[in-house]
């Protein structure tokens, strides 16, 4: 296992969120082995909320922006949300490379949380005449919400798989990403699929990417040819840490008092891939830039 590696594997890592988290999904199709989980955790929103305050306010000295813009519209969408304990956006991808969002959201207040927050975004929620966790929810979202005392946990219409009878071993996998003190954490476990599977998948993820690479209207050929070159780079390099890793952390922390930031990057590679050879290199290389100072007004 490695941390904090060189610009290259940062550098791709961004292209892997980055395309993992904007894309458009395909339709979806479940393999024999299910999704792979990517667990996308923040500590708490309270915390969240703390330091966007600081970097609109005291960073950027944006007092009545952030009290007449920003802050209202995230408030809006926190009535019944538990702001001290983590929240959960993650994302499933099957093995036909498509995916799906799922998320957990701490409640505070169970019916302010659907009476407050679901309802006037459009969101009808009908319990289950057999199910006291179990919730039916229609109209400008159609999928499930399954409930514990804490938790409400939601799933898309067609697959009400996503939610185990108990929530207990599907919250539990934020722990370790919020043990190492991160703000915000994110996971891929490939240890569920095999190597031939999520090269097989990518494909359909390959396609859906390079599809929005689209020439502009005041672009060149030549200056599109190479931005559509730099895209194919990106996603080969994109492929390669997501094929032969078993398993990918990425952690920030964020110290909105001394207004900087870490980034934790952690991969796993698969034994004898070519980013197992890749990766054992770095340990003879030293960064290009260890010698480089954080200027001394940093956001982060």
């Amino acid at each position: 296992m490695i941390s904090r590696p060189s610009k290259a594997i940062w550098c791709a890592f961004t292209a892997f969120a980055a395309a993992l988290f904007l894309t458009v999904p395909a339709p979806a199709q479940e393999n024999d082995s299910g999704p792979t989980r990517v667990v996308v955790v923040i500590s708490s929103t309270e915390a969240l909320v703390a330091d966007l305050e600081h970097m609109v306010v005291e960073l950027a000295g944006q007092q009545d922006k952030w009290d007449e813009s920003v802050y209202p519209n995230i408030d809006i969408f926190l009535y019944g949300v538990d702001r001290e304990r983590p929240i959960r956006f993650d994302q499933l991808i099957d093995g036909e490379g498509a995916r799906r969002y799922q998320m957990l959201i701490p409640y505070s207040d169970l019916d302010e949380f659907i009476q407050d927050n679901l309802d006037p975004i459009g969101i009808i929620v009908d319990e289950s005449d057999n199910d006291d966790t179990l919730y039916e929810l229609e109209d400008v979202y159609e999928g499930w919400m399954r409930v514990d005392e804490k938790y409400a946990a939601f799933a898309e219409k067609d697959f009400i798989s996503d939610l185990p009878k108990e929530l207990d071993e599907l919250l539990s996998k934020h722990d370790a990403l919020l043990e190492n003190g991160y703000d915000i954490g994110i996971q891929l476990d490939n240890t569920e699929t095999t190597l031939e599977e999520r090269r097989d998948g990518f494909g359909n993820f390959r396609e859906n990417v390079l599809a929005g690479v689209k020439k502009r209207p005041d672009e060149t050929k030549e200056a599109y040819a190479l931005r559509y070159a730099n895209s194919e780079n990106s996603v080969e390099t994109l492929e390669q840490i997501y094929v032969e890793s078993s398993d990918i952390t990425v952690g920030i922390i964020i110290d909105g008092e001394k207004s900087e930031g870490r980034g934790d990057f952690r991969l796993t590679p698969v034994a004898d891939s070519e980013l197992a050879k890749f990766v054992a290199t770095l340990a003879e290389e030293p960064s290009a830039f260890a010698g480089f100072q954080p200027a001394d007004n940093a956001i982060l």
